[in-house]
């Protein structure tokens, strides 16, 4: 933003300039304002994390005829 300012020399027209930006490509920025200009611009999305779960549990009664149970689970969550 600042570089954008200094060039133009004045606040509002290089608000107008990049106003007029159609396509936006970010990389890492050092101006918190800039930072700001262009994430402001972002739209909320949810994401999502796979958690995969797995398990056994021993049986105490070997006479059912298996001496251990597993289970295996893959969990779903998402934050905003």
């Amino acid at each position: 933003w600042s570089d954008i300012e200094a060039r133009i020399g004045n606040a509002a027209k290089a608000a107008q300039v990049t106003g007029n930006f159609n396509t936006l490509i970010m990389l890492r920025v050092r101006e918190k304002m800039t930072a700001e200009l262009l994430t402001s611009q972002l739209p909320e999305v949810d994401v999502y994390t796979k958690t995969l779960v797995s398990g056994f549990t021993d049986i105490s009664n070997p006479e059912q005829g298996a001496h251990f149970t597993s289970n295996t689970q893959d969990r779903v969550s998402s934050v905003r």
